[in-house]
């Protein structure tokens, strides 16, 4: 499933999409187009600001005794309606660990989003208050099928780049 040379970002998304879709890997919501899929892994996800409405942050605050449905729907748009607190961009915050989403990403970190971006200006606005710097780890987690070849000349120059793959199978260090 290697794209072929003289591919463009959205060729491989398609790509990606329609792989992803005919091999039933993807989760709610489908159809995954246009999307950063979703897919069923054991790791915990912490999700930024839907489309940065509300600004850049929000931390997540389930109720007391809140049940698996509950922080389930903590990690959608509308759980971050609900059980969340907007944090300012002039707050002293420091990140440990960015988690971004990737329809598809190389050996190398190069990663593709889904095309609007948001992970690059959210990874800019973080950079310009100072809540993460180079040392910061970046981390995207993807089906194994979404580990591909990006050719170099599609890497721009303000495209976020990972340092670690997480799929259900694979660390990869970048």
């Amino acid at each position: 499933m290697e794209p072929r040379a003289g591919v463009s970002k959205q060729d491989i998304r398609e790509q990606i999409w329609g792989y992803m879709e005919s091999q039933n890997l993807a989760d709610f919501p489908r159809p995954v187009h246009h999307r950063i899929p979703n897919f069923k892994s054991k790791k915990t996800l912490l999700v930024p600001t839907p489309r940065l409405r509300t600004g850049l942050f929000n931390k997540i605050t389930p109720p007391p005794g809140a049940t698996k449905d509950i922080l389930r729907k903590c990690a959608t748009s509308q759980g971050v309606r609900n059980y969340s607190v907007p944090i300012g961009l002039d707050s002293r915050v420091l990140v440990d660990l960015v988690v971004v989403g990737s329809v598809a990403v190389s050996e190398k970190g190069w990663r593709i989003g889904k095309g609007e971006g948001y992970a690059d200006l959210e990874y800019a606005m973080m950079v310009s208050m100072g809540a993460v710097s180079k040392e910061t780890p970046v981390v995207t987690i993807v089906h194994d099928c979404q580990v591909v070849d990006i050719p170099e000349e599609l890497v721009e120059e303000h495209d976020i780049t990972v340092d670690y793959i997480l799929t259900p199978t694979r660390v990869i260090a970048t």
